[in-house]
């Protein structure tokens, strides 16, 4: 994967930009999960990425295929992001 491909999201941010993303975050989840579609909506696709994620959603589906994934259960996934994530 190109190491510079995320570098554009990884700026300094503005103050201006420092207090909307604060206000946004106190917003309801379902309030930053509009907010967040609202925004996407209006970005250009990014064509390299599209690229990559297909190749990698194609590698996965062969494996899956083949047999060879290893797959987890929705229960155990919601587990382990959790343990992670939740403290």
């Amino acid at each position: 994967m190109n190491p510079h491909l995320f570098s554009r999201y990884n700026l300094p941010m503005s103050t201006s930009f420092e207090q909307f993303r604060q206000t946004a975050i106190e917003l309801p989840e379902e309030e930053r999960r509009q907010l967040a579609e609202s925004l996407l909506s209006t970005l250009e696709p990014d064509s390299e990425l599209d690229d990559l994620w297909n190749a990698e959603v194609e590698r996965r589906i062969d494996q899956v295929d083949a047999g060879t994934a290893t797959t987890y259960s929705w229960e155990e996934v919601k587990s382990r992001l959790h343990a992670r994530y939740v403290r």
